[in-house]
């Protein structure tokens, strides 16, 4: 009888030490009840990192293989998975039950991650469908009630509304952790001097196995723009500088904020292609231009005599109708004209299809598809750029004291030159292959982050909160709504 309640002692020791583990384990028998349902819908982390196919805040982006498939298959992936999260955990900690354990599955039972999500999820989703149920039944009562207590009910309301958001970000963040492991690349950690980075090999990891073939231009003229012109040659990878972490910590956020956008673009583009609704491209014009004049050719020659073309005026006699109209030669030369206006003659280098529809937004629509959606969207963001670079207030209240005096832009720099060599400012001293890592990766991360809202907001309706409204003229990243 001791030997027994000795047993049961330890066992309940032991559930208590362990708590997550103990969340976790109901999932793996449940997982194979759910695997048929994997097989008929992917889920919220079954489609690929490179777009929504079936979301409807998403637009329908086809997906790209490089990432698809270890998404639709996290067993496939697990292993490599799990080494990843163990050996490079990611800089941002959970701050919430739900995302402690959401971490712990990730590190330790990657294969059930995609079923823990759901189960939070519905969770949450089950939670705010419970409290309109009660705040519809309750709202005859309010009468009854004394003001304290509506006071008190709205306080307890607001407190719960707060939590299921700050799980809510966490559970995202840790989506996002997730679809770096499935590339293959760790998450940069705390950026602190010496820099030290986790090694990747290829970068091309961050673009290929995250981007469509579109949207690489594009993210390489972003990275050169980040490194200040342009990228270094190969040689200067390892050519050391200095900037400060208020610097850093901006051009980190303006990737995150470029990735987000270019991501919903991209949705846009892919969708609106599909339905064959995108504007034509000077050779797309120079083709069709190329087809007519041979079809208006090929029919004057029919019509018409060969011998008497040095005859041939602008205009003819139709003998059918009796009406004055061009005649081939008119339409050939207005053929010509417009083709070498549609190829542009000396206009340089042609733009890439995704940089021209971007370019075809109007000012409205542009702003709108370069804000973050959702609250929670916003609050990731500035977390995760808290926890690499440190508080950012701190950061700007240092440039302000150092740099606050300069009277305009060159003495600024200067200035700036000198707070950093002097170390009134934070700083960090990287390396230029360094800095290409970490800005690929705030790229990466914006595109990961709108995937995750993208599926959250299609399956769950309501989770998501709207960002705040910005004063006007606010710079803040997050704003309004939009498609993509």
């Amino acid at each position: 009888m001791m030997m027994m309640m000795s047993g049961r002692t330890c066992g309940a020791a032991q559930a208590r030490s362990h708590p997550l583990k103990s969340r976790a384990a109901p999932f793996r028998a449940r997982s194979r009840a759910r695997s048929h349902r994997r097989r008929r819908s992917p889920g919220l982390l079954g489609a690929s990192s490179s777009g929504d196919n079936n979301s409807p805040s998403g637009g329908g982006e086809p997906s790209s293989s490089s990432s698809s498939d270890a998404s639709n298959n996290p067993a496939a992936g697990g292993d490599a998975s799990n080494k990843l999260a163990k050996r490079m955990p990611a800089p941002l900690a959970p701050a919430t039950p739900t995302g402690e354990y959401l971490s712990y599955v990730l590190t330790n039972e990657p294969h059930l991650f995609a079923d823990a999500v759901e189960s939070q999820l519905q969770q949450m989703q089950d939670q705010i469908n419970q409290d309109k149920r009660r705040g519809e039944d309750g709202e005859d009562e309010d009468e009854k009630k004394d003001e304290s207590s509506i006071v008190l009910y709205e306080r307890i309301g607001n407190v719960k509304a707060l939590e299921r958001r700050r799980a809510l970000e966490d559970l995202i963040y840790a989506c996002i952790r997730q679809q770096f492991n499935l590339v293959g690349v760790p998450m940069v950690p705390k950026l602190e001097n010496p820099v030290e980075l986790p090694g990747v090999g290829d970068l091309s990891k961050l673009v290929q196995g995250v981007h469509s073939a579109e949207a690489v231009e594009l993210v390489k003229e972003h990275l050169n723009t980040a490194l200040g012109g342009g990228a270094p040659p190969a040689a200067f990878a390892n050519a050391m500088i200095r900037i400060s972490k208020l610097q850093a910590a901006q051009v980190y956020a303006a990737s995150v904020m470029f990735g987000y956008f270019l991501r919903r673009v991209d949705k846009r583009f892919q969708l609106d292609r599909s339905l064959g609704m995108l504007p034509e491209s000077r050779e797309e014009v120079v083709a069709r231009l190329e087809r007519l004049f041979t079809v208006t050719d090929a029919r004057a020659s029919m019509d018409g005599d060969d011998g008497d073309e040095g005859l041939e005026t602008e205009f003819e006699l139709n003998n059918e109708t009796g009406e004055v109209q061009e005649s081939a030669r008119r339409k050939r030369d207005i053929a010509d004209e417009m083709m070498d206006m549609a190829s542009g003659v000396g206009d340089g280098a042609t733009l890439s299809p995704l940089r021209r529809y971007v370019e075809s937004f109007d000012e409205a629509t542009l702003a709108s598809t370069a804000r973050i959606v959702s609250a929670e969207g916003v609050s990731v963001v500035e977390r995760h750029t808290t926890a690499l670079f440190g508080d950012i207030a701190n950061l700007q209240m240092q440039m302000q004291e150092a740099v606050g005096d300069a009277q305009n832009p060159r003495e600024l720099v200067e200035m700036l030159e000198a707070a950093v060599a002097d170390g009134r400012v934070e700083s960090l001293a990287i390396t230029y292959g360094q800095q290409r890592r970490v800005v690929l990766e705030a790229v990466a991360f914006g595109s990961f982050l709108r995937d995750t809202e993208s599926r959250v907001d299609a399956d769950y309706t309501g989770l998501l909160s709207p960002p705040p409204q910005l004063p006007p003229g606010g710079m803040r990243g997050g704003g309004g709504g939009g498609g993509g």
